[in-house]
């Protein structure tokens, strides 16, 4: 079992700037280009930065007050949960369809990121180091995995009581699938996260104004806009490019909130990236596009009423593109 791709990709950017903070903070080893998909923190870097993150407290929470200004809600929110991580060694005793079984004192069903563990972990049951991880309302390693350098046996006696351990906890619902505190119900990666802003955000947003395009640009081959479908689907359009969107709906601070991804086309380039919005109390819709590997820049939008609802395509005009 393995989270789904969008929420890998919500956990590395949040996993990754963390990692780059703590080493710009304490120089643990030397410094290294911005981590991104196709270049990501190699292990020997990682594990000597997450071993002095997971060692200290205090620089989680300095990371959330001073150094994760360009998170994202989830990911700050995703972030603030991992003061509630368990650390230690771990017997793995079997994989399963839904999860892995991890235990201690406890017992935990462990999902893994992009690889399933069985991949990480072929032969059970196995001694790790491991730090658990909350996502939300399951549970994840940090990516790093060690174990002691020589196989160990484990006879008859230790495999039974690791199955009699884990029959015990079975029996009573003592598999633990989340680190969420016990006393809390339990709840989606981002507290506040609701689909209330639904409503408020659903409909069509004609893109008017952002930082780095003209309204010539911007509505090159069709009025620029942004729209926000039933469920979690959407869609945005400006200059030569066009996307599908994936959303999540929250309040932040009293205001409905849209955090997307998108995936489409520039005049024939792929176009993906992320971005936000948030309803203002003026009535516009105000967030910023993040283009993959490009550009980003904040928009100002105002809904598309009936009187204001432009055609949805125009004759292209052959100028200079500017690129995303």
């Amino acid at each position: 079992m393995i989270l789904a791709p969008e929420d890998a990709a919500l956990f590395y950017r949040a996993w990754w700037p963390l990692l780059t903070w703590v080493n710009d903070q304490r120089s643990i080893v030397p410094r290294f280009p911005r981590p991104s998909p196709d270049r990501p923190i190699g292990t020997a870097l990682a594990k000597p930065i997450r071993d002095a993150l997971w060692a200290d407290d205090s620089l989680l929470e300095k990371f959330l007050t001073d150094g994760a200004t360009e998170l994202g809600v989830a990911e700050r929110e995703l972030v603030a949960s991992w003061k509630d991580r368990v650390s230690g060694q771990f017997v793995v005793l079997k994989h399963l369809q839904k999860h892995s079984i991890f235990m201690s004192k406890d017992v935990f069903g462990v999902v893994g990121i992009y690889s399933p563990l069985q991949e990480l972990i072929p032969h059970v049951p196995m001694f790790v180091d491991a730090v658990l991880l909350p996502f939300g309302d399951r549970i994840i390693i940090d990516g790093l995995l060690s174990s002691p350098g020589i196989q160990l046996s484990f006879g008859p006696g230790a495999r039974r009581a690791f199955q009699e351990q884990y029959r015990k906890a079975q029996a009573t619902s003592q598999v633990r699938t989340s680190l969420l505190p016990r006393a809390e119900p339990r709840k989606q990666v981002v507290a506040s996260r609701s689909s209330s802003s639904r409503p408020q955000l659903r409909g069509e947003w004609r893109i008017t104004t952002t930082e780095l395009w003209d309204a010539d640009a911007l509505n090159m081959v069709q009025p620029a806009f942004i729209r926000f479908d039933d469920d979690r689907f959407g869609a945005v359009g400006m200059i030569a490019a066009q996307a599908s969107l994936d959303c999540r709906y929250a309040v932040r601070d009293g205001k409905a909130l849209v955090e997307f991804t998108f995936a489409g086309d520039d005049d024939g380039d792929p176009w993906f990236g992320r971005g936000w919005a948030t309803l203002e109390k003026d009535g516009s819709l105000q967030g910023r596009l993040f283009s993959h590997h490009g550009d980003d820049s904040d928009f100002v939008a105002e809904r598309v009423t009936t009187k204001t609802r432009a055609p949805q395509s125009r004759a292209k005009r052959r100028t200079r593109k500017p690129r995303f």
